[in-house]
């Protein structure tokens, strides 16, 4: 009966092979439950229904524009906020566009401000100023010789926040703001000739960007070093004359004050410390927690337009579900159709805890009831995905001035849906296309109520999908196929001979290509490396360069290659994370209109909101590597035969897709992958 709808869908109108009904059985039941869904939903069809949500965004942007002065596209309005004062120090008019600047957290614990008057335009901002009690806080402790120098400039070096350049000052104490950095929306800034270079005449050396600087002959210990015990308190570095330290002038003698480079940018000089070591390890382990706040939510990653571009997504998102583009996979909304069909719970499989029956309890039998309770919860699974719609149309409609508890409020309601049916709907069709869309929708509901008004917020949300979505899920997809496959496979590209088979044909959409590429073997050597460079190498590259636009770009551009190739080739659909890169791009960073907006250049001090969200994401990271450590230790010591797949597949998957076990399987090596990029993922949170 419901074939006939599965024949109208848009991927079965270009692709019929796909909807074969001669293929896997839970993909015929996913495939026909989304086009009973995309037919009757809502009694208009999920086509029209998608095009309201489109309309509900733009509609929301308008109202934005009417309710927060601002027209949500990077402009706003003369008297908005502090955009019409000036969040650097402009005096009544829009500040100068300035980019955020990360800054160091030394020093911040023991800022007593207490002001909680909400009519201090600067009191969510609470800039770190440079100095306190006219004693730097940008400070670091250096001995004055010997082999405890070098440790300690080696501590330095693993703490690289301690000694940052101090480029925000001017906009702290209300200058133009001329001194931010221009970070491109996560690239570098390019480093001048002349700011890698050391100042001879001063003695002092400097280094560009995120390393330290340090200026031993330049200072001297104070007078008071004899009543304390030889341990001078602070020593102020003054540069030479001739250092280019404070500002690199150009050729005539005069300083270029339009030019934000960062050879051009002013610096005040640091103070240095002599006495006991503070570089020890204890004196590092008590910085962990304030260079942890720093790696997750003062970066370089930021979106530009953080609530438009997440409406942006959302509106999309919808459209993907409701019109089914992820056929033949499971669709998050066509979950009541599922239960409709299938009309019992879920097989029971190893290791995979029974959700359906937890969420979904009092489903019995057409045999013991006459349908009754089907009946009953495919009503209750309509309403449920009623309201989610409903929330999201709503958050869609909301304006930045009620973000905080209305938009946040429908949000997080519709997110807590859309995972509920998401985790019923992947009971009934095991599969890994479905839960890193689901781990981010739901770990975004506290940051999204606070992304125009926290610049922490932003910079987590963008952080957290690269490094805590993308990297596991692509690192341990590769892990995996290691794991279950062993070496000689992955290198030679022979896994793939038998997903090529002749018997798997009816899953191609571009069956010519798939012939061609199952007759000859040199082909499938360079998917298999391919593989390799998609889920081994570069998670690796995007762990320690995340913030680098270039790898960004390459990251994207062949996953979703990928993607689409194994679409038109195997079947499995991957829209859905298909959509997320073009999240995670920012697209709108590269549009002018969208860019140019006002931005401060320094960030709040950390709240507890903040500090939630960082143990939340520690909490999150620590489960995608305790899983991949529990199948490898399982195999190991004989709990479980090396080619039987350990995978609960909600919420956190082992990811061992297209890995199906062989003889040449070896979990040692994917053992000391996890292992080492265990402690790679450690060391770059903390140091």
């Amino acid at each position: 009966q419901w074939q006939v709808y599965a024949d109208q869908l848009f991927t079965c109108r270009h692709a019929p092979a796909v909807c074969n009904p001669d293929i896997l059985k839970r993909l015929h039941y996913a495939l026909l439950a989304a086009a009973k869904m995309h037919h009757d939903i809502w009694f208009v069809g999920g086509w029209i229904l998608s095009m309201i949500g489109f309309v509900m965004l733009a509609a929301g942007i308008a109202i934005s524009w009417y309710v927060d002065g601002s027209d949500g596209l990077g402009r706003r309005g003369t008297g908005h906020g502090s955009g019409a004062t000036g969040s650097a120090g402009g005096g009544g008019k829009a500040a100068e566009q300035v980019d955020y600047q990360p800054i160091s957290l030394q020093g911040t614990d023991d800022d007593d401000d207490d002001d909680d008057d909400p009519s201090d335009e600067n009191d969510d901002v609470d800039v770190e100023s440079p100095t306190k009690d006219k004693v730097s806080r940008n400070h670091v402790l250096l001995p004055q010789s010997g082999m405890a120098r070098y440790s300690a400039q080696f501590a330095l070096f693993w703490n690289r926040r301690i000694a940052r350049k101090d480029g925000g000052v001017g906009a702290g104490a209300g200058g133009t703001g001329s001194a931010g950095r221009r970070h491109g929306g996560g690239r570098r800034s390019k480093r001048s000739k002349k700011t890698n270079t050391a100042a001879t005449k001063g003695g002092s050396e400097h280094f560009d960007d995120n390393e330290m600087t340090f200026l031993p002959p330049s200072t001297t210990p104070s007078k008071s070093a004899s009543g304390n015990g030889g341990n001078a308190h602070f020593a102020t570095a003054t540069p030479a004359a001739g250092n280019s330290y404070m500002y690199d002038s150009d050729s005539d003698g005069e300083e270029d004050d339009d030019d934000t480079s960062p050879s051009k940018l002013k610096r005040s000089p640091y103070h240095l410390e002599y006495g006991p070591n503070a570089t020890s390890l204890s004196a590092i382990v008590k910085r962990i927690p304030s260079n942890l706040m720093q790696y997750w939510t003062n970066t370089t990653l930021y979106f530009v337009q953080p609530l438009l571009s997440f409406k942006i997504f959302l509106a999309f998102l919808l459209f993907v579900e409701l019109n089914e583009i992820m056929a033949p996979e499971q669709s998050m909304l066509a979950t009541p159709e599922v239960v409709k069909l299938i009309r019992t719970y879920p097989k029971h499989h190893e290791y995979v805890n029974p959700y359906v029956q937890w969420i979904m309890p009092g489903l019995v039998s057409e045999d013991v009831d006459g349908g009754q309770s089907v009946e009953g919860w495919v009503r209750t699974l309509e309403v449920i995905r009623f309201v989610l719609i409903s929330s999201w149309f709503a958050f869609l409609l909301c304006p930045k001035k009620y973000l905080k508890v209305v938009g946040g409020s429908c949000y997080g309601v519709g997110a807590v849906l859309y995972v509920y049916l998401g985790v019923i709907g992947l009971m009934y069709d095991l599969a890994h296309s479905t839960q890193g869309g689901m781990l981010f929708i739901l770990s975004a509901i506290p940051a999204v109520p606070f992304l125009e008004t926290s610049h922490r917020a932003n910079h987590w949300l963008r952080k957290f999908l690269y490094v805590g979505i993308w990297v596991p899920l692509y690192l341990f997809s590769g892990i995996s196929k290691f794991r279950y496959l062993g070496i000689i496979p992955n290198m030679t590209g022979s896994w793939l001979w038998g997903d090529f088979g002749h018997g798997k044909l009816h899953r191609a959409v571009w069956k010519s290509l798939y012939t061609y590429i199952g007759s000859h073997k040199f082909v499938m050597f360079i998917f298999s490396w391919g593989n390799i460079l998609l889920e081994i190498i570069l998670p690796m590259v995007l762990l320690f360069y995340n913030e680098i636009r270039l790898v960004q770009w390459l990251f994207h551009f062949v996953a979703i290659m990928f993607h689409v190739t194994i679409f038109l080739l195997l079947g499995p659909n991957f829209t859905r994370y298909c959509l997320m890169h073009l999240y995670a791009v920012d697209i709108l960073s590269y549009f002018p209109r969208f860019a140019n907006g006002t931005r401060r250049s320094t960030v709040s001090s950390p709240t507890k909101l903040d500090w939630g969200l960082v143990i939340y994401t520690v909490l999150i990271l620590m489960a995608w590597w305790y899983v991949q450590f529990q199948s490898d230790i399982m195999h190991l010591i004989g709990m479980q035969d090396w080619k039987t797949r350990i995978n609960s597949y909600w919420p956190i998957p082992e990811l061992s897709m297209f890995a199906k076990p062989k003889d040449s399987a070896n979990v040692y090596i994917a053992f000391v992958f996890t292992l080492l990029s265990f402690v790679c993922l450690v060391l770059e949170m903390v140091r």
